[in-house]
């Protein structure tokens, strides 16, 4: 976008709106809230008149303007990484280094040397020497994707590799393999979870290392393929591999690093301590790691890897179980993590991750597999511990993620969402990618969702909860969609996989193999989820099994006698529409939106409901909840 006139109202704006940035631009906390508040306008206001005038949201524009700034600071003053991001108001080096990179195409460190000889620029407009002689080929073909699709897709499409990145990698990757429990005690399986994911987020903070984390390893590894076969299926240069042994107040880790192309160790190391010094036993292995694949660690990269959330090792193995419970995907493990992660902060009140994991499981509990507490009442519980880890820790991308979740579910505040959700997004935490497909998916701006997909396909090659399926089928590209959950199926069959799979199955006709899926969820999970009932209900429907989808409905509507909880009143929507009892569906989400219920932001995403559109009651609601135009 070319610059305002001066003399123009967009002239005006963006000088009101550069020189508040400038006056507080080493104020990490001057934001939206304070430059609203600055101009006099209300939030709401000022978005609709950047968005109108600059085409940008108020948190971009003021983020684009720290990193111009950072540029032209770090190409005129002998500066290094750290000194930069303080002075244009980056809390966290790192943080500051991926935005660079994510804006320019290149990181901060590298300007010095691309400085000489070469002509600045603007994001997306390259000169001829730029494109010669020092951006990859992946660059350049992403601006030409950008002037394509728009400024909304900047974000993601910079970080989506093209096939010359995966077979030509530029930066050191490595896959962690799940530590093996050597010790007596199968419960201990906690502990090696918990262990092995703080190195990978230690490592994952270093800007130019990619890390696989034993959550996409461990199906891999469980097949029995061999160090060699994962690292090529990963397309990782090295692996970490080890055990743990814990025994009382005493722990023995062992740790090995290979070489990916042919197995051969490079070193390996073992620890004895007591159980208290396991925040340094992870800080040693994770900087070991790091300086064997890197030649040179920066401040703010050794400041990363000695990062820890508390000093209490009790705390701390509180929140181990209970990150390892939430994970089940179970009521009885959302239950268990809630008062382990209570306790957890009970012994330390200033554990910012126990706040953030605690928010977690109460929205686990309001969730389609939890059903168990109507979204309303978890979302005002969650949102207390969530603001307290921010005021902790502002930069927790699990608290913002979270929060970003509740901005769209509870507030139905869409742009809000996605401004947390961006700074939520790191590559550590695979959950972040998916909630924000499906925002985007909500938006359907299903070309970004499938974006973010691939890079979580990429950071997380096996996660589980994987949003691409869904992204594939909003873009219409069914047979792709089926054939990537048929492939994973054969290596996980999990609920999240299940429910991906029959929801593409129903929706493309194929009613019969949809109703086989559904009726093995139930067996496998032991729970008659609404959210499965009423796909359930809409197969039978469409297949013209009428008594059935009738039996599923009362089904339903005995369930929201009892409680919302679950989405019933939706999901009783989704089996009249299939049912062609138009007026009734819409009564039905008339209550659903009325309690507020969890599924409401897949309101125009539900293909079920795809024939009501045009429908005024449809459209009235619509626009009640506020989606963007």
């Amino acid at each position: 976008m070319n610059s305002p006139a001066k003399g123009s109202e967009a002239g005006k704006l963006v000088q009101q709106l550069d020189a508040l940035i400038e006056k507080n631009l080493t104020n990490e906390d001057f934001g939206v809230e304070q430059m609203a508040t600055a101009m006099g306008y209300s939030r709401s206001h000022l978005h609709r008149k950047l968005q109108k005038q600059l085409g940008k949201t108020i948190s971009q524009y003021i983020r684009e303007y720290r990193l111009k700034k950072a540029l032209s600071i770090l190409k005129d003053e002998d500066l290094n990484v750290s000194e930069v991001a303080y002075l244009v108001g980056f809390g966290s080096a790192t943080y500051f280094s991926k935005s660079f990179n994510h804006y320019f195409g290149s990181p901060p460190s590298a300007v010095k040397d691309q400085a000489t000889g070469e002509q600045e620029s603007e994001p997306g407009t390259p000169t001829a020497d730029v494109t010669e002689s020092k951006l990859p080929r992946t660059i350049l073909l992403s601006f030409l994707a950008v002037l394509v699709l728009g400024t909304s897709f900047i974000f993601l499409w910079k970080w989506l590799p093209d096939e010359k990145q995966k077979t030509e990698k530029l930066d050191p990757s490595i896959a962690l393999i799940p530590l093996s429990n050597l010790s007596h005690d199968p419960l201990n399986q906690y502990l090696v979870q918990g262990v092995g994911d703080a190195i990978a987020r230690k490592l994952s903070g270093l800007d130019d290392l990619r890390v696989v984390s034993q959550t996409s390893t461990a199906q891999l590894y469980a097949s029995n393929k061999s160090i060699i076969q994962i690292a090529d299926k990963l397309n990782t240069d090295y692996v970490l591999e080890g055990s743990i042994q814990k025994f009382g107040d005493q722990i023995r880790i062992e740790v090995g690093l290979l070489n990916g192309k042919n197995g051969i160790r490079i070193w390996s190391q073992h620890y004895d301590r007591e159980f208290k010094d396991i925040f340094n036993i992870e800080n040693e292995i994770a900087g070991h790691v790091a300086r064997s694949l890197k030649s040179e660690l920066s401040p703010a990269d050794i400041s990363g890897l000695n990062t820890h959330y508390t000093n209490n090792a009790e705390a701390y193995e509180l929140y181990l179980k209970g990150v390892f419970e939430l994970r089940t995907y179970t009521r009885k493990g959302a239950n268990r993590a809630n008062e382990y992660f209570k306790e957890a902060i009970l012994l330390d009140s200033s554990f910012a991750m126990a706040y953030s994991w605690l928010g977690h499981s109460y929205l686990a509990k309001a969730s389609m597999f939890g059903a168990e507490m109507d979204a309303l009442d978890a979302l005002k519980i969650a949102i207390i511990p969530i603001e307290k880890s921010l005021e902790i820790d502002p930069g927790l991308s699990e608290a913002r993620t979270i929060r970003a979740f509740y901005f769209l579910y509870h507030d139905w505040d869409f742009n809000r969402a996605e401004e947390e959700f961006l700074l939520g997004i790191n590559k550590n935490l695979p959950e972040g990618y998916s909630l924000y497909a499906d925002y985007l998916n909500f938006m359907r701006r299903h070309n970004e969702a499938l974006a973010m997909s691939q890079l979580q396909e990429r950071e997380e090659p096996y996660y589980p909860n994987t949003r691409m399926i869904l992204s594939l089928f909003y873009l219409g590209r069914i047979e792709e969609a089926l054939s990537y959950a048929e492939d994973r199926l054969r290596i996980m069959k999990n609920y999240s996989i299940m429910d991906s799979y029959g929801f593409v199955l129903l929706n493309s006709g194929k009613y019969n193999r949809a109703i086989d899926i559904f009726q093995q969820i139930f067996l496998i999970e032991n729970v008659r989820y609404p959210r499965i009932l009423g796909w359930l209900g809409a197969a039978y429907a469409r297949s013209g099994q009428l008594t059935k989808a009738e039996a599923i409905l009362e089904e339903l509507k005995e369930r929201r006698a009892i409680s919302s909880a679950g989405s019933t009143g939706f999901f009783t929507a989704v089996v009249c529409a299939a049912m062609g009892n138009t007026e009734e569906a819409l009564a039905w989400l008339r209550i659903a939106i009325d309690d507020h219920e969890m599924e409401i932001p897949w309101l125009i995403s539900e293909p079920q409901f795809f024939d009501l559109h045009e429908h005024p009651g449809f459209q009235k609601m619509v626009e009640e909840i506020g989606f963007p135009g």
